[in-house]
């Protein structure tokens, strides 16, 4: 365990000595900083009632010393045989400190520890308490047991659809009032299939000079695509395409472990296809697809798991939790398709892969902590998520159970922040991200038949019925995979308008649900520290939708493979909706400095929220206090952002903010005209601040280090403000229509919501 990890499991011990987490729906528990269970029966856990924490009471009153002391309480009530009461009465007639959280995490401790279950200020030990008690403990060689129990004689399919399921879907298909959701993504799955039957194969060839991935993402969408359309129409040409796909990448030298997403990625489709096309093929063609998985998959992360000598582009199994380890779940996924099949010697190794992967993935799903907020963005979201669903909905139709791993804190609400972040036109592509218009990706459904909220597949739903052919072939078979006839009678989204999200530091708030309402989001959370993972210096920034039209953008990623990636223009400060002082070769913002939003109240006509940049910029800026505040008011018809800033000494500012709309500048400076289509909108300078704005392209500083082959940013300008020899600030920028008032300069702390 690495000096970080074994820091967040000594603050986990320490902080939980005389306490005890549970969660909703689990029975096993963190007692005294170490794993437990409430029963024998597995049964028996807690649970949410009427904003209450339901705890069995024979546990509770164990855990304090105080067995058969009482058996009666008002909230108590009987369940399945088990006495339960509330933890908010119980706790306060034994003088005990409670934590609870929507997430359906629970804490009770003999201390108040209440300032460091702060998920903000001590994110590594709050993680480090969920993963050491969310998850059931299993073996590689018992989930295959059970694998064997549940499938025997090498029953195929077993990983994402069973028999029945697919004869389901072939009855839908075959009605005439059959589901119309299902003969949508059907007639997707054909018209890719068929444009695939004229297609080349895509070679071995590492065209960046790092990844595979480009060919094992065409590659695997041909095979996948091609293997569903043959087990839903039993035409033979379609399966002999998808074989073609699955030999020739089995014939690959290797899946380049160099860059181990490659390998998480080619097991992730070949695992699929195998078990799909199992009852197809003869014994020679799966004995080939079964040496490719498991000499080019599963030997291949046995060396990542004895740490033996080896070249990888990035230590996935290092200190950074991120989304490698849901990618990379993908061997344990072609293990489960393949193990019973194996020699003696070679079926320990893929045990071996099926239970680490799933421990691997355990650090990775704390980023959905602790309210569904993913840390690393949008498109990351999706990406993850794809990978993760997919191993383990094959383990629980192979092995009967998820074993913990979906109901974990934030996963439940992660749907949420996938509707937050998508404007009423485009997705706030924070960090790196890219830049499409809104977009539900399918894996909202799955959550949403898990935890029983269908309402919130309704928008997918609605992209596949009435969105057209999907650009990618894999959010097509996603489709498949996900979705549930139940959806599609699900009542309607009553999804609360403002939404802020913690850890990843993002305040959204809107005037409704349409492509005409206005929108803003504002991210916040630390700057891009040691030059790992996909942070940006962005601090502050805000993206704005509003008429139908997306006024203000975030850049999202640059090319991955330009050299000191962390100094291009996107990842700069420069390249944000934020404040740049004294600009020089520096990144803009402090590496390792501290942001995150203070306070903010969302009203049904105003609403806002306040960061604190203090300690965002260089020290030697002279920043003594700095508050950026985002608000949509006046009936949530206008949006403004305000910067409230003391320096020590004298410096020089840039205010920027990107735009791809044609920017008119009214003769004195004080408002601006951006125009984007038929729709405009104004800025106006609402302050007394000595400022003009000014437009230019969204291009370097003359200071700033030149980046080869980054990103041109052609057609992108930014509404522009610079002053110098500035001590202290007070600016405010309010986006309205053209007709609107000027309003006048409210401070930061005079705003409320209403």
């Amino acid at each position: 365990m690495s000096e970080k990890l074994e820091k967040a499991a000594r603050g986990r011990r320490e902080l939980m000595k005389n306490a005890v987490a549970a969660y909703a729906g689990k029975n096993s528990v963190l007692l005294h900083g170490e794993k437990s269970y409430i029963s024998e029966d597995s049964k028996v856990c807690p649970y949410e009632k009427d904003s209450l924490h339901m705890i069995p009471l024979d546990f509770f009153l164990k855990t304090i010393g105080k067995e058969n002391e009482r058996t009666s309480f008002e909230t108590s009530e009987e369940k399945d045989g088990v006495l339960y009461a509330s933890l908010e009465e119980l706790c306060k007639i034994y003088g005990k400190f409670l934590h609870t959280e929507i997430n359906g995490l629970m804490i009770y401790s003999d201390d108040d520890i209440e300032k460091e279950l702060d998920w903000q200020r001590n994110t590594d030990v709050m993680r480090n308490i969920c993963e050491s008690f969310m998850f059931e403990d299993i073996s590689g060689k018992e989930i295959a047991a059970l694998i064997e129990k549940n499938h025997p004689d090498h029953h195929h399919p077993r990983l994402l659809f069973s028999q029945e399921k697919i004869d389901f879907i072939k009855g839908e298909l075959s009605k005439e009032n059959g589901d119309k959701v299902y003969k949508k993504i059907f007639e997707n799955i054909i018209t890719y299939a068929d444009k695939f039957m004229t297609e080349n194969s895509s070679g071995y060839e590492i065209r960046d000079g790092i990844r595979l991935l480009y060919v094992c993402r065409e590659n695997g969408e041909r095979m996948i695509l091609c293997a569903l359309a043959y087990l839903l129409t039993g035409e033979e040409k379609y399966a002999k395409r998808a074989y073609l796909e699955m030999y020739n990448c089995a014939c690959f030298i290797n899946w380049n472990p160099y860059h181990f997403l490659d390998v998480g990625e080619m097991c992730a489709s070949l695992g699929m296809c195998y078990d799909w096309l199992y009852n197809w093929m003869d014994e020679n063609e799966r004995l080939y697809i079964r040496r490719a998985i498991f000499q080019k998959g599963i030997m291949q992360i046995i060396d990542d798991f004895d740490d033996k000598e080896r070249k990888r582009s990035w230590n996935w199994r290092g200190d950074l939790a991120d989304n490698w380890c849901l990618v990379i779940s993908g061997v344990g996924l072609s293990a489960m398709s393949i193990f019973d099949e194996l020699s003696e010697e070679e079926r320990p190794y893929a045990e071996r892969a099926m239970e680490q992967t799933l421990l691997d993935m355990r650090r990775a799903l704390s980023l959905f902590a602790p309210y569904g907020g993913y840390e690393e963005g949008f498109n990351y979201w999706g990406y993850a998520m794809e990978y993760f669903t997919q191993t383990i909905e094959s383990l629980k139709n192979a092995a009967g159970s998820y074993f913990g791993y979906v109901d974990v804190v934030g996963m439940k609400l992660t749907n949420k922040f996938m509707m937050a972040v998508n404007g009423s036109v485009s997705v706030f592509s924070y960090h790196d991200c890219a830049r499409p218009g809104s977009d539900y990706p399918p894996q909202m459904m799955f959550l949403a038949k898990y935890f029983n909220t269908l309402h919130e597949a309704k928008p997918r739903i609605e992209m596949i019925l009435n969105g057209g052919l999907p650009g990618e072939g894999h959010d097509v078979y996603s489709d498949l995979f996900w979705y549930d006839p139940k959806m599609l009678d699900a009542g309607n989204s009553s999804e609360v308008k403002d939404v802020f999200l913690p850890i990843s530091e993002i305040a959204t708030m809107r005037s409704g649900w349409t492509k005409d309402d206005m929108f803003v989001g504002f991210h916040c959370d630390n700057p891009l520290g040691d030059g790992k993972g996909h942070s940006h210096m962005d601090v502050g920034t805000f993206v704005m939708d509003a008429f139908g039209e997306t006024f203000f953008i975030d850049l999202g990623a640059d090319n991955y493979n330009v050299s000191d990636y962390y100094n291009t223009y996107r990842v700069r400060a420069e390249g944000h909706n934020v404040l740049v002082f004294n600009a020089d070769e520096r990144h803009g913002q402090k590496k390792g400095g501290i942001g995150g939003i203070e306070k903010y109240e969302f009203g049904e006509n105003e609403s806002f929220a306040i960061g604190n940049l203090s300690d965002v910029y260089d020290d030697d800026i002279g920043i003594e206090t700095y508050k950026r505040g985002v608000k949509i008011g006046e009936g949530k018809t206008e949006v403004s952002v305000q910067d409230e800033v003391k320096l020590n000494k004298k410096a020089s500012v840039w205010w920027f903010a990107h735009t791809e709309a044609d920017v008119a500048i009214s003769p004195d400076g004080k408002s601006a005209i951006l125009t984007k289509g038929t729709k405009k909108l104004k800025a106006t300078l609402n302050c007394n601040a000595d400022a003009k704005f000014t437009v230019m392209d969204a291009k370097l500083l003359p200071k700033s280090p030149v980046i080869k082959d980054q990103e041109p940013n052609d057609g992108v300008r930014k509404l522009s403000m610079y002053l110098e020899e500035i001590e202290e600030l007070n600016l405010c920028v309010t986006f309205s229509s053209p007709e609107a008032e000027k309003r006048d300069f409210v401070p930061m702390e005079n705003w409320c919501s209403k």
